[in-house]
Formats: C-alpha cells, sequence, structure tokens
C-alpha cells in the first residue's frame, strides 16, 4: 500500500491509524508493505504507541515499511514500530528511514530488535541523509547484525549521514565480512 505524498489526506495520521487497525485484523498475513513516502507532517509515534500487529499477525514473514522523507518521524515512533511487529516468523524485512528525524538511538534500538530475528534471511536498511547518525548507533546496529546465523542478504545505505565516519562504516563491513566467513565454514 502506499501513501506516499498524501497531502490531499487532511489528517493522515488519523487514516494510518484506521488502516494499522484493519491490518491487525488480517490474522493470516504474511507479507505486509506500507509506503508513506514524502509527507512531511507524518507523525507516527502517537500512532504507533498502540500499534500491536504482534499480537494479531502471527505469521507475518515478510515486511517493508518506507517513511523516506518524512522528517516528523523520531526515535519514539522507531521504537514503537518495531516493538508492534512480530519477530518468530520474519525472515525479510525492508525498512526505509532516509531523511528522517531518527538518531543513534533508532539504530541501536533496531540492533537490538534484529538480535530477536531467529528465521531472518534477508535485510534492507536505508538510512540516507539521516544526519542524527553517529558512530555509536552504527556500532550497536553491527552488534545486532553479528547474531544473525540465518542471515543471507544485507543491504545497508547510509550515503550522505553527515557524522558517520569510515570508522563507522568499517565496523559494519567488518562484521559483515566475519558474518560471511563463518557462513562459509558451515
Amino acid at each position: 500500500l502506499d501513501l506516499g505524498n498524501c497531502q490531499g489526506i487532511l489528517n493522515v495520521n488519523n487514516c494510518i491509524q484506521a488502516l494499522l487497525d484493519a491490518i491487525t485484523m488480517m490474522s493470516e498475513l504474511k507479507a505486509l508493505g506500507l509506503s508513506f513516502d514524502n509527507n512531511p507532517n507524518l507523525e507516527l509515534s502517537q500512532t504507533l504507541s498502540n500499534f500491536e500487529l504482534n499480537k494479531h499477525c502471527f505469521n507475518l514473514e515478510e515486511l517493508c515499511i518506507s517513511l523516506s522523507g518524512c522528517p516528523q518521524i523520531e526515535d519514539h515512533a522507531v521504537y514503537c514500530l518495531l516493538a508492534g511487529i512480530p519477530s518468530s516468523l520474519l525472515k525479510k524485512i525492508n525498512l526505509n528511514l532516509t531523511q528522517t528525524s531518527i538518531s543513534s538511538s533508532s539504530l541501536s534500538f533496531i540492533g537490538e530488535y534484529l538480535a530477536t530475528l531467529k528465521n531472518i534471511r534477508e535485510i534492507h536498511l536505508q538510512f540516507d541523509q539521516c544526519n542524527n547518525l553517529y558512530d555509536l548507533g552504527l556500532i550497536n546496529l553491527a552488534k545486532g547484525l553479528s547474531t544473525l546465523i540465518t542471515l543471507e542478504d544485507v543491504l545497508l545505505s547510509f550515503s550522505d549521514c553527515a557524522h558517520i565516519s569510515d570508522e563507522g562504516k568499517d565496523s559494519i563491513a567488518e562484521v559483515i565480512a566475519k558474518m560471511k566467513t563463518e557462513k562459509k565454514k558451515l
């Protein structure tokens, strides 16, 4: 479902709340794709605070959520989103947080969440042009990735993040290289 550039919807947060409520009733849902790109007034913290997909959609295997270009999206929204997503069967996650206002706290929480994904095969995370990200968040994200033994495909993007150094990027690259080496041994 693509709700990108929805400036015509007067109260996009109420619309999204109704949509999320409807999704939670789909207990057999295996794949979910939601795009809210380029909605400058989208602020999901309140809307997602009651998001409990994990209590209803036990069969979810694939999740794709894009919030690119939504500058009101901050750490609390990311926390609420991931806290409400079931992790037991999830095999593929694609999360696009490009041009949002998240900080390194979100990267740390995402790393913790990823560590709970015991069946994950594919992870695509995009954080381009997020100017509140620092190396420590990247290191914590790397820690979460390092625990994933079922992972086959990783795409991480941090283009134009002003405060991410080569050292931070190297920490992620080292974890991924180590994961590939250990996978070959199996």
